[in-house]
């Protein structure tokens, strides 16, 4: 048992395989690159919608959040007044 046990020729050896793994070295991520699996540089397409149709899914977005808020602050409220209940039984 010498260098402990082959630990350090394992280490040495991931670090190596790390090192020729990275995105930086490979082919397909330079940008000069004529190889084929070439990232295409385009921009993202995104669907049209109409102006009346995107106002009525913000507003469906608002009321739902607006419940949602609601929900939240009755639960809480709920929580705190069985807090207070269990406390005062207590003591």
């Amino acid at each position: 048992m010498s260098g402990g046990a082959g630990h350090i020729m394992d280490m040495i050896n991931r670090m190596k395989q790390n090192r020729s793994a990275k995105t930086s070295n490979r082919q397909k991520f330079e940008p000069n690159s004529n190889n084929s699996s070439a990232i295409p540089n385009h921009r993202t397409e995104f669907k049209k919608v109409p102006h009346e149709e995107l106002v009525a899914i913000k507003r469906k977005i608002h009321k739902e959040l607006k419940r949602d808020k609601q929900k939240q602050l009755y639960l809480s409220i709920i929580v705190l007044l069985l807090i207070l209940v269990v406390f005062y039984i207590l003591f």
